[in-house]
Order: C-alpha cells, then sequence, then structure tokens
C-alpha cells in the first residue's frame, strides 16, 4: 500500500482563476481532467484519484510553501 495523492488544492486567495492553479499542475505534472468544489468560495480543488480508491483513515494533507495543498492517503483500489 503506497501513499498517493488523492486531490491538489489551490486558495482561491493566491490562485485567483482556475486556470492560474491549472497552469500549476500542468508545469508540475498532474492532472487537470475535473474540477471540484467549483462553488467554493475559498479552493479550487483538483482530483487525481477517486476517494474511494483510498483508505479513508489515512488522509492527510501536505501544504506546499506556495499554499498548495496536497491531500495524501493509503492507495486501495478496489
Amino acid at each position: 500500500m503506497a501513499y498517493k495523492i488523492q486531490s491538489v488544492v489551490f486558495p482561491k486567495k493566491k490562485y485567483k482563476t482556475s486556470e492560474k492553479a491549472e497552469k500549476w499542475l500542468k508545469k508540475n505534472n498532474y492532472k487537470i481532467k475535473k474540477l471540484k468544489n467549483w462553488d467554493s468560495k475559498t479552493v479550487w480543488r483538483f482530483r487525481q484519484l477517486p476517494p474511494s480508491h483510498f483508505d479513508k483513515k489515512t488522509f492527510r494533507t501536505k501544504t506546499l510553501s506556495n499554499g498548495v495543498e496536497l491531500i495524501v492517503g493509503k492507495y486501495m483500489k478496489k
């Protein structure tokens, strides 16, 4: 069981548009297939893998120096 990134989360205060967040994702080789929580007033959330593929008790948040958050957990694909 390896830890993998489930979602990448961007604060809207720093990344004013989803396009700016997508540019960061592309530059850092992450997926840009689906924007989640589009109605959130505070963050842009990009799913990398479905949450159902993880042990839900293992989710953790790692905050990078630029404010981007990585949601990680133990990958348990069903």
